[in-house]
């Protein structure tokens, strides 16, 4: 008998995801989130005094077959006892990378489901696999939705492959890395690799995997990739539309104040004669970041899209220093 179990290990080692036991012995996958889980992962297998490693096509996974006896059995089943002992207490069966638990903001109502139209079975069993526990409201099931229905404004001036559009938006923040992180700047590549992880379970073939993986990783404005198809360019787009105009005003509000930030610097609301310090400072952002993403847009729609939102950028922050009394200082 075959048994699916998940250990989070909650001192940053990251996931264990395995199947026990089988006649060759215990098969273990670690998928790590980070460079220093990856590396905790790495030391675990050596610990572990693995027989044989298979190669994985996606480098944050690695793959150990292990004798059922010595260090390395106990080491399972020990993990397997603390498993046991989470399903008691009434915890799925199924795999993380199978099943989200039934509270999760990701098992939407049917209504939502059909706003991922025309691929809404596709939308459903893309949505099981996203962080439970996403703690952002600037990056929920929404901003999702929004970045879908940019893409879907753009690819039909554009064209492009809807399907793998919808796969890349879907999965383009599926590992969350908050934005005060040291890692931020890694969350696109940790997400191509995680939603090329979730594809293969899915069966999809390899060279399209690599084009949904190329556009998640080159989406982020922090990692600085540049995306070379053009459902990437599209993807990048979306996103980024997202982060202007009226809805991107209310996220930089939002995010600012998850983060602790004022609204403005009451001495000196110009900033004059400083850098910006957009992490102290809300509107200060608009000048580091928002006011500057218009200029980059990779497809001609989207461009014309951002001039649009733009504008709304330069009308708010015009009459947000003029209630604030600061529109003709510095």
């Amino acid at each position: 008998m075959v048994h699916d179990f998940h250990v989070q290990r909650k001192t940053g080692a990251g996931s264990i995801f395995g199947k026990w036991p089988t006649r060759k012995g215990l098969i273990l996958t670690f998928f790590a989130h980070s460079p220093l889980q990856h590396a905790t992962s790495a030391a675990l297998l050596t610990v572990c005094g693995s027989q044989k490693a298979f190669h994985s096509r996606i480098p944050v996974s690695s793959y150990v077959a292990m004798p059922t006896n010595g260090p390395a059995w106990t080491f399972a089943t020990q993990a397997l006892k603390l498993t046991r002992s989470h399903l008691d207490q009434g915890r799925s069966r199924a795999s993380p990378l199978q099943r989200t638990p039934s509270n999760s903001p990701w098992n939407a109502p049917k209504m939502t489901i059909e706003a991922f139209a025309p691929f809404q079975r596709f939308a459903a069993d893309l949505l099981k696999y996203l962080p439970a526990d996403q703690p952002d409201g600037s990056h929920d099931l929404s901003h999702i939705h929004r970045v879908w229905v940019n893409a879907q404004r753009i690819q039909r001036v554009e064209g492009g492959d809807l399907e793998v559009l919808l796969a890349a938006t879907v999965l383009h923040d599926c590992v969350a890395v908050e934005k005060n992180s040291p890692l931020r700047g890694q969350a696109s590549t940790l997400s191509a690799q995680r939603a090329a992880s979730i594809l293969a379970d899915m069966g999809w073939p390899l060279q399209r995997i690599e084009q949904v993986a190329h556009a998640v990783k080159t989406h982020s404005y922090s990692a600085g990739f540049e995306p070379l198809t053009l459902e990437a360019r599209i993807l990048q787009d979306s996103d980024r539309l997202d982060a202007i105009g009226a809805v991107g005003i209310a996220r930089c509000f939002y995010v600012s104040g998850r983060m602790g930030s004022a609204l403005y610097d009451f001495e000196n609301p110009t900033a004059w004669g400083r850098e910006y310090q957009d992490k102290a400072y809300t509107v200060e952002h608009f000048h580091t970041k928002l006011l500057k993403l218009a200029s980059g847009f990779k497809t001609a729609e989207g461009a014309r899209l951002a001039a649009e939102r733009h504008a709304r950028l330069e009308v708010f922050l015009a009459d947000f220093m003029d209630e604030i009394g600061a529109s003709g200082a510095g």
